[in-house]
Order: structure tokens, then C-alpha cells, then sequence
């Protein structure tokens, strides 16, 4: 009786290191989705109403679709980060915003992400414009390889994760 429920336990704990894993893909790709809608939000923002960057990720977070997600703690981080310390500071604020709340995101999306603090609110229209353009398609890109990725991974980590578990239950016992 104890061997069987010693088993069991095995298994489910080595399943679950795969259902976590392929868990953490499927939070990157729905990361990655609600970064592009923000960055969209705001090159609207900005393209048709002129906006200036506070109000555009204002409009960006009262358009996100989940108010739990990383994405926009990224942004409410942001948005309380220029209340408290002022716009001067934009860059810094969305870089620790980024550092903070976007873990999931690898080096090179973040500092993809990252770039356009230096964009944001320092120059026109066209330039903001231009930089974000360019940080959406090579999100999208990145987006394009995280969903590839989750495709092909999800199922493996599953799979090895359950095949893990079923092998140390029949070596153990």
C-alpha cells in the first residue's frame, strides 16, 4: 500500500515538473500577445490623438484584456512609477517596470522592449512612431518563435515529464 501510494506520488510530482513547464510557455506566448496589443494601443494613441505617453499607456492599460497579467503590472508599474518620481526619469522607470514584471521574457525581448524607453516621450511623433513599428515586428517575430516553441515543446515536457515519473515509480518499487 505504501509503495503504491509512494508511486502515485512520483508520478504526479514528475508530471507536474512538465505541466509547469509547459505552462510557463503558454504564459510566454500570452505575454508576448499582450505587449504587441499594448504597443499597438499606444501607437494608436499617439498616431491618431497625439497623446503623450502617460495618457497612451493609460489607454493601454484600461484596453488590456486581463487586469492580472504581467503585462499590465508592467504598465501600472510604469504609470505609478511617473506619478511618484516624474517623467524625467522615463527610461529608468520603464527598464525596472521591465526588470520587475516581465521575467518571463528572455534578454533579448526585454532588451528589444527595453529600447524604446529611450524613444518614448523624447522625440516626435514619426520617431516614437518609427521605434514603435519597429519594437512590435520584432515582438512579433519573437512571438511568432514562442508559439513555434510551445507547438513543438508543450507536448514533450508532458510527455517526459509523465515517462520521468512512470520510470522511477517501476525502478523504486
Amino acid at each position: 500500500m505504501v509503495k503504491a501510494i509512494g508511486s502515485i506520488c512520483i508520478v504526479v510530482g514528475c508530471s507536474m515538473i512538465g505541466i509547469i513547464a509547459n505552462r510557463r510557455l503558454r504564459e510566454h506566448v500570452l505575454v508576448l500577445q499582450d505587449l504587441i496589443a499594448v504597443i499597438q494601443t499606444i501607437e494608436s494613441e499617439i498616431s491618431s490623438q497625439l497623446s503623450s505617453i502617460p495618457t497612451a499607456l493609460q489607454m493601454a492599460l484600461n484596453a488590456s484584456g486581463s487586469k492580472n497579467s504581467a503585462c499590465t503590472a508592467f504598465i501600472r508599474s510604469i504609470l505609478i512609477g511617473l506619478e511618484m518620481r516624474g517623467p524625467h526619469v522615463f527610461p529608468e522607470i520603464w527598464r525596472s517596470a521591465a526588470e520587475e514584471t516581465l521575467e518571463i521574457l528572455s534578454d533579448r525581448e526585454r532588451n528589444m522592449l527595453n529600447e524604446l524607453a529611450d524613444k518614448l516621450g523624447r522625440y516626435g511623433a514619426e520617431e516614437q512612431l518609427s521605434a514603435l513599428r519597429m519594437v512590435r515586428s520584432g515582438l512579433e517575430h519573437f512571438l511568432r518563435t514562442a508559439e513555434e516553441e510551445r507547438s513543438r515543446s508543450g507536448k514533450v515536457y508532458l510527455t517526459l515529464g509523465t515517462a520521468l515519473g512512470l520510470a522511477l515509480a517501476i525502478i523504486l518499487v
